[in-house]
């Protein structure tokens, strides 16, 4: 991937490659939209999801960098879908990244679908070629800007010291291992 460049084209060749997304990628990828933190593009997804987390700092700026994505990324399967969540989210575990799109996001307000023209040629479907979609998910915490009417509550942490006694005794108990 060059230093320079006006589209994100090699970054997917790269991700494609690599099956994954390295770190220098993701540095070069900021340089082009430097409010992005990380970027994900989980393996069970076959290469069609795109996690990406931000540094807010303007209301809709998900929306704003899903555009650019969409824009800059071509015709590229890893932006067929877009979930954008907050810093705070670790764009890898599948489970805070769904966390955040369940607490964060509303389907009538924080779901974007790009026009069929913008669709994958290559993307397996029940459809016809070249007939298909993108989304984009906003599942960035709100701010008043955007609708939001409420303070939204404390993230709720487990103390750690139950943490440990419930996995001391879990699989005694019964439980299957987890992760």
């Amino acid at each position: 991937m060059s230093d320079e460049f006006n589209d994100l084209s090699e970054f997917f060749e790269e991700v494609e490659a690599k099956n994954g997304v390295g770190r220098a990628a993701v540095d070069k990828v900021r340089k082009l939209l430097p409010s992005i933190v990380d970027i994900s593009v989980p393996a069970s997804s076959e290469a069609r999801c795109m996690v990406v987390s931000i540094n807010k700092t303007r209301p809709h700026e998900a929306r704003s960098l899903i555009r650019a994505l969409w824009e800059a990324c071509g015709r590229h399967p890893q932006a067929a879908l877009v979930i954008v969540v907050d810093a705070a989210v670790d764009v890898h575990s599948l489970q805070k990244v769904f966390w955040a799109w369940s607490v964060h996001a509303r389907p009538d307000l924080d779901v974007m679908v790009g026009e069929a023209d913008t669709a994958d040629p290559e993307q397996s479907s029940p459809v016809a070629r070249r007939a298909g979609a993108r989304m984009g998910i906003d599942a960035t915490t709100k701010t008043e800007a955007e609708g939001l009417r409420r303070p939204m509550p404390d993230l709720v942490v487990m103390d750690p010291e139950v943490v440990a006694r419930v996995d001391e005794h879990w699989e005694a108990d019964g439980f299957p291992k987890v992760g």
